[in-house]
């Protein structure tokens, strides 16, 4: 029998940039869940009538509803697509569990605040649920085998990591620090600064205004919500190895970490391949240097593909999912952390002591 399929919200990444010609196919949840055999779309969701609309005109067969309460009361779903915003979905997957959903493929970052997430976390493991974080670069060929190299010894101790991302340290970021994860091991502690000199700093909650100037606020408080903004960041790993971040606004997209260690380097990014190992210079006499070398040959695969035929065997044959609830908890608290830390002054804050309330609006 067809695993029952609910699509709950049908922006971008829902569905419609299966439209954007340049991109690889699939590029969404609805267009990876059109590859994977024994899945059957019942049911889609999206509070805006005309998003509704334009999804069932081209999908006339499912059932179309403006309210998620009401598509888990009447539909029998095992799988579950949640692709509505962040401030959302901690909301969405607690009902989803008491539905009976048996596996929920959820967007990125998992919600707006430490609490959040951590609801979210016990109530998958209460109710036996797989929940898939969409960080889809855990499903890539060469950043796993990246990870292996490093986790293997073959690259050498790693050192350091540099990463360039535009802005948003919570809607873009935790894409980046679930990576830093993968390769580094566990967060320890960060620094952030987040940008300035726009106004979207000065609306943040993070700066006052005085009788004379506007100055920053130091005085942290948890319980008034922030925007999520990007910036400059710090992230120390338990292992020794650091990171810096480099996340203000640009004027082009560029997603890619630099990684270097005793004996390599790797440089992995949405299209970079780029490997140097250590041999004689050709420039300098009795000096040894990083050399360029062809990227290491990887299995290349869909990665969206990846993500929905995971979570159909872990349904099926209760494999592990490759980024599940607690990755996304954690790469949540990092983003957090930044934010924490520069509305501290910019002082060092533990993974541990992120404020379970506080609270940064993002997508």
């Amino acid at each position: 029998m067809a695993l029952g399929l609910g699509i709950i919200g049908l922006g971008r990444v829902a569905w419609l940039l299966e439209k954007d010609p340049l991109r690889g196919k699939p590029a969404t949840h609805w267009g990876a869940w059109q590859q994977v055999k024994g899945v059957q779309l019942k049911a889609v969701c999206d509070s805006d009538p005309d998003r509704l609309a334009a999804f069932l005109k081209e999908f006339p067969k499912a059932k179309g509803y403006l309210r998620y309460e009401d598509m888990l009361a009447h539909e029998r779903l095992d799988l579950l697509s949640i692709a509505a915003y962040a401030d959302t979905r901690c909301a969405m997957v607690l009902a989803a569990c008491n539905a009976g959903v048996r596996g929920i493929w959820c967007e990125k970052a998992m919600g707006t605040t430490l609490q959040e997430a951590q609801r979210i976390e016990r109530a998958v493991k209460r109710y036996g649920v797989h929940l898939a974080m969409s960080y889809p670069r855990r499903w890539g060929g060469a950043y796993q085998w990246v990870a292996r190299a490093l986790q293997s010894g073959a690259l050498g101790r790693l050192e350091s990591v540099n990463v360039q991302f535009p802005s948003n340290f919570i809607h873009t970021g935790t894409h980046a620090f679930d990576v830093l994860r993968m390769l580094c091991g566990e967060a320890q502690s960060v620094q952030g600064w987040l940008e300035g000199g726009s106004e979207r700093v000065q609306d943040s909650g993070y700066q006052y205004k005085t009788r004379y100037a506007t100055r920053y606020e130091t005085r942290f408080d948890e319980s008034a919500p922030q925007n999520d903004l990007g910036g400059f960041g710090i992230v120390w790993f338990k292992n020794g190895a650091r990171a810096t971040l480099q996340a203000s606004r640009k004027n082009y997209f560029r997603f890619e970490f630099e990684l270097l260690t005793d004996r390599a380097m790797v440089r992995i990014g949405n299209t970079q391949r780029e490997f140097f190992s250590v041999g004689e210079s050709p420039h300098f006499a009795g000096f040894r240097e990083l050399l360029p070398q062809p990227f290491p040959p990887v299995e290349e695969h869909n990665v969206f593909t990846a993500i929905a035929q995971n979570l159909v065997a872990a349904i099926k044959k209760d494999v592990p999912v490759v980024c599940n609830a607690t990755d996304g908890r954690k790469a949540l608290e990092i983003g957090l952390a930044l934010h924490q830390s520069h509305a501290m002054g910019h002082a060092p804050v533990k993974i541990s002591e992120v404020a379970r309330g506080l609270k940064v609006q993002n997508r």
